[in-house]
């Protein structure tokens, strides 16, 4: 895991991370803990969610032996998000100054994705953060269907995971992460050029990299 993460930083020194954490989980000692506090620090996560184990009647966790007292597992969360706290606020001191652009999935009215974009927006200055994104649902749409080999991408009923029922349309595996995973592989390795790729996402991408990359002085 830290090697892959040494793999990502080296490729791109700015990029923050996000982890999710759980404290107090039965068995979990003081040095466990030191441990889990070393790999954050060492990480450098930017943010993260994190909770406090607690039992659910009929888990396994439930019935195992060592719980952890609440008071030490209310301590220890305690540690664990002042950490983070003081991490996140190192990352968002490095941003003061860039402009930063977000490319967002299923950019179109009424979804969550725009949403959740129009939350984020009302709290930051537009000067320095544009967030735009493509119409489709997952990123494959942007995949011109013909480069892949099918008349088009299905359409799948809502409530159904978007992949999963595409590669099922489509006759692909699809019982397993693993199948999900090679019919990604399948989709990325059709794309052979700019042509292959929907003008709808490469025009949100060259918009991002105008904002980013442009004289800042002009929108001011």
């Amino acid at each position: 895991y830290l090697s892959l993460i040494e793999r990502i930083k080296a490729a791109r020194p700015d990029m923050a991370l996000s982890g999710d954490f759980i404290v107090g989980f039965p068995g979990e000692t003081d040095s466990d803990f030191e441990d889990t506090l070393s790999i954050i620090r060492e990480t450098g996560y930017a943010s993260a969610y994190s909770f406090k184990y607690s039992t659910r009647p009929g888990t396994p966790g439930a019935n195992l032996g060592d719980q952890v007292p609440e008071e030490i597992k209310t301590e220890r969360l305690y540690r664990l998000q002042e950490l983070i706290t003081r991490q996140q606020r190192a990352a968002q001191d490095a941003m003061v100054g860039r402009r930063v652009g977000v490319l967002l999935d299923h950019w179109v009215p009424g979804s969550k994705e725009s949403r959740l974009a129009e939350q984020a927006l009302a709290r930051v200055d537009a000067r320095h953060v544009l967030v735009i994104g493509h119409p489709f649902i997952d990123i494959w749409q942007a995949v011109r269907p013909e480069a892949v080999g099918i008349a088009a991408w299905p359409d799948v009923p809502r409530g159904i995971d978007w992949k999963t029922g595409t590669c099922r349309a489509l006759g692909w595996p699809h019982a397993t992460p693993a199948d999900l995973a090679a019919a990604w592989r399948r989709v990325r390795g059709a794309v052979r050029g700019y042509a292959d790729l929907d003008p709808a996402l490469l025009g949100r991408v060259e918009e991002l990299i105008d904002f980013v990359t442009g004289d800042e002085s002009v929108r001011e």
